[in-house]
């Protein structure tokens, strides 16, 4: 189920425009320009990593964790308390979400209806002079749908230094259960290109949430359980 009751007050901020002049999308062979440059994939030590880029660059699952156990996606629970948008690291995460560890048989089922959080395989990295955007891969595929507005800014995933920052995909299976392997693609970043590279950009300097965001939930919840 997951979420379904929040307290939203007047002048709280749910949503965010971006606004293009002109054709700012960026075809393949920008991606592929900027991947060899800079590598809008990365591995763990920084060095760009092997990235499909066809309309897009695709963005696929992370279900296999790193050691044995390990989370690697949470549930919504159903029936979970109200939530008040302006409180910070207030509630327990565990009133929410269930942890979700690494499936022994190597897929996740997903159960229909119920909204999961799950990391992207890769660490993705958006230069400065860049935005992106989540979409589906393909909107005619209709067995789940991930991240309903997923804007990701200059500078997220190479400020600071980071390797590339995994992206927190929201993913919701619609009639039937879905089973989804470690590698599956799951959606596309698009990339448009900045009319000119901002003076501040995603990172600790300006207090971004999600900098070096593991599978991290929102920041109304606490850190820990």
């Amino acid at each position: 189920m997951g979420i379904r009751w929040l307290i939203v007050r007047e002048g709280d901020c749910l949503t965010q425009l971006r606004l293009e002049r002109g054709d700012a999308l960026c075809t393949d062979e920008d991606l592929r320009a900027a991947h060899g440059a800079g590598g809008l994939c990365r591995s763990a030590t920084g060095e760009p990593a092997s990235a499909v880029i066809d309309d897009g660059l695709h963005v696929t699952a992370r279900i296999a964790g790193d050691s044995p156990g390990e989370v690697i996606a949470y549930r919504g629970r159903s029936n979970a308390p109200v939530i008040d948008l302006n409180r910070r690291r207030h509630y327990r995460p565990a009133d929410f979400w269930e942890p979700v560890p690494a499936p022994a048989g190597g897929r996740l089922i997903l159960d229909p209806g119920d909204l999961y959080l799950l990391n992207s395989k890769e660490r993705l990295s958006i230069p400065r002079d860049f935005a992106a955007e989540m979409v589906p891969f393909d909107p005619a595929v209709g067995e789940f749908r991930i991240h309903y507005a997923g804007f990701f800014d200059p500078g997220f995933g190479c400020s600071d230094g980071q390797p590339g920052t995994r992206a927190v995909l929201e993913v919701r299976a619609h009639e039937t259960a879905l089973s989804m392997e470690h590698g599956q693609r799951i959606g596309r970043l698009l990339y448009s290109r900045m009319v000119a590279p901002p003076e501040q950009t995603y990172g600790s300097a300006i207090g971004s949430a999600y900098n070096r965001q593991g599978l991290t939930l929102s920041k109304q919840f606490a850190r820990r359980q």
